[in-house]
């Protein structure tokens, strides 16, 4: 397994050529890879569904957890430490067929600990976050894949919101002062309860074409019943209703 960062090989074993003693290690014990694509929901008004846009991966993250052994280690740590200080993007080459593709890396993150009081042996834990350069768009470049995304989607709500009405009405009794009630807005799949407060005003969104009962029960006065129609192929109208109470109940 070979791993370098910004030209310092963090995988090296030397030995005295004399004796055969060790001389030298730098060892990357483990390395953890965190990979993750960027997933966008984009919710459609009135619609039950949603629209899933791939934006992509997100960088790739490595901890990486080693060691630096013998008489230059602590040269070694500092080293280290130096890359990590400049904050700038590093070259980055690993054999390592999870990683292969990261080519420059941020150091993100450096926690050293001195692990011997005898020998220099210092155990490290190095988080890297991938270093990607924004792609540049050229003059006259078609709409990238976000932005043709994106437009799709705005169409898609422009297109729910379009097939959805309005209807708004107001309830009043024969001097034309608004009167308390409970609406009912009634279709062929079921039925919305409004109710009205003193202004008499009441009023219901996003309602698709077709045959709709306005029932108005006010409090001292017998129901009233209107029928509005919003025909198909129609969208973002408004249907406003007056509905006149003029029966009082028995004892009101």
């Amino acid at each position: 397994m070979s791993v370098e960062l910004d030209g310092m090989k963090l995988v090296v074993h030397e030995r005295d050529p004399n004796t055969g003693r060790t001389k030298k290690i730098r060892s990357v014990q483990s390395i953890s890879i965190s990979e993750e694509r960027k997933i966008v929901e984009h919710v459609i008004p009135g619609s039950d569904g949603s629209v899933l846009q791939d934006l992509g991966r997100r960088p790739v993250k490595l901890v990486i957890e080693g060691l630096f052994y013998g008489e230059k280690a602590r040269e070694d740590v500092e080293e280290l430490r130096t890359k990590y200080k400049s904050g700038k993007p590093l070259p980055f080459i690993s054999s390592l067929s999870g990683i292969a593709d990261v080519k420059s890396v941020l150091v993100k993150d450096l926690k050293v600990e001195d692990a011997s009081s005898v020998t220099e042996v210092y155990r490290y834990t190095m988080t890297l976050v991938e270093h990607v350069e924004p792609e540049k768009e050229e003059k006259g470049k078609a709409p990238s894949q976000e932005k043709e995304a994106k437009e799709d989607v705005d169409k898609k709500s422009d297109d729910a919101l379009s097939s959805f009405n309005t209807i708004k009405g107001k309830v009043v009794d024969k001097e034309g002062k608004p009167k308390e009630a409970t609406v009912k807005i009634v279709w062929d799949e079921g039925e919305y309860v409004i109710e009205v407060s003193s202004d008499g005003v009441f009023e219901k969104d996003f309602l698709k074409p077709g045959n709709y009962k306005i029932i108005v029960e006010p409090k001292d006065y017998e129901k009233e019943e209107r029928d509005v129609v919003i025909p198909p192929k129609k969208g973002g109208d408004k249907y406003e209703v007056e509905v006149e109470v003029k029966i009082p109940k028995a004892g009101a």
